[in-house]
């Protein structure tokens, strides 16, 4: 059974999700700077690090009618196509992973008249709950240029004259303008795209942080074809949905005993044109880090330079390895060329 990761949140009583590899940032409702020309649903822009954020409102992209905003409000930054724009929520919920089966795909054509430019993806039906899943090509259609943001400079949020601000107390302003100062003057060592979506797996006992921009999916294994003549890290091959797909046993590559697995669970990866399995022991969350936050590799944890190791982070106390997946995969020894 395949299954993806979504970060879940709240809007209007409902609760929504979208998918966790689009979603780059999460941060409190700051000042925004309204702009002249914008559609109703975008709210203002944002100077993160020096580059303009579109934001908009989700309640009036979804045809409702916009509330009143409050400092419990949360922005989602979606980064999609090189481009990124903020989505206003109630309240941010956590990351669930939701399988192929609980989805509602049959419902996509009763929710809207233009399917090809749906906000509204489907639904899904996950513990006890029904989630509305958003589309962010949809999310993302013209945000960047319906009111000439490309050729925008970056801007300092002034409280004087501006209507975002005006339905505030003085104190709340004061807060929200703190914000939107914190956002532009983070470090300029930071990435300006914010933090790095880390999908956090299990190998024998250990936890091992995946970038989620390679990820397609994690999936449950069925039966495995073995493969002749090769590798023993090789497992063999399984049918995912009509595609062959080569699995891959990575612990002698990560300094792992490489004693029998139960073979479980998968990580779907592509890199390039490669794609492959990665068994797992168990999939555990989707952490969102800076890339400051991921460090070297102590010499102590490994004797020796480990090529496919980009470095270690830290979470709720624990360390765990960062894992170089394009470097794993385009290794000439790891890969089974599956056209031979």
């Amino acid at each position: 059974m395949a299954y993806q990761p979504y970060l879940i949140f709240g809007l209007n009583g409902g609760r929504f999700g979208l998918a966790a590899a689009v979603v780059q940032e999460l941060f409190l409702l700051p000042a925004l700077t309204p702009i002249a020309e914008a559609t109703a649903e975008m709210v203002g822009i944002l100077n993160l690090r020096g580059h303009i954020i579109p934001v908009i409102d989700l309640r009036q992209r979804l045809g409702r009618s916009r509330q009143p905003y409050t400092l419990k409000h949360s922005v989602i930054l979606i980064r999609l196509h090189e481009r990124s724009v903020g989505v206003i929520v109630d309240e941010v919920d956590n990351v669930e992973f939701i399988a192929e089966s609980e989805l509602a795909t049959d419902v996509e054509s009763h929710l809207t008249t233009d399917a090809e430019h749906a906000v509204t993806a489907g639904l899904a039906k996950h513990d006890s709950q029904l989630i509305t899943l958003l589309n962010p090509e949809a999310l993302m259609q013209g945000a960047s240029t319906r009111a000439g943001l490309a050729q925008a400079e970056p801007v300092a949020t002034s409280t004087e004259g501006n209507e975002f601000l005006a339905p505030f107390s003085a104190a709340d302003q004061v807060v929200l303008t703190k914000r939107a100062d914190a956002l532009m003057t983070q470090s300029e060592n930071e990435s300006w795209v914010g933090q790095t979506a880390l999908a956090v797996v299990g190998l024998q006992g250990e936890r091992f942080a995946l970038n989620l921009e390679v990820i397609q999916e994690f999936t449950q294994i069925s039966q495995v074809t073995p493969v002749p003549c090769c590798p023993p890290h090789i497992v063999g091959n399984m049918n995912l949905r009509g595609e062959i797909l080569t699995l891959i046993d990575i612990r002698q590559f990560v300094n792992l005993d490489t004693a029998s697995t139960s073979q479980q669970q998968a990580v779907i990866v592509r890199v390039d044109d490669i794609m492959a399995g990665i068994i797992v022991d168990a999939v555990f969350d989707v952490l969102y880090v800076h890339p400051g936050d991921v460090t070297a590799m102590p010499t102590a944890i490994h004797a020796m330079d480990n090529a496919y190791i980009r470095g270690v982070v830290r979470d709720a106390g624990q360390t765990m390895s960062v894992l170089d997946l394009p470097q794993l995969l385009t290794h000439g020894e790891l890969v089974v060329d599956q056209a031979a």
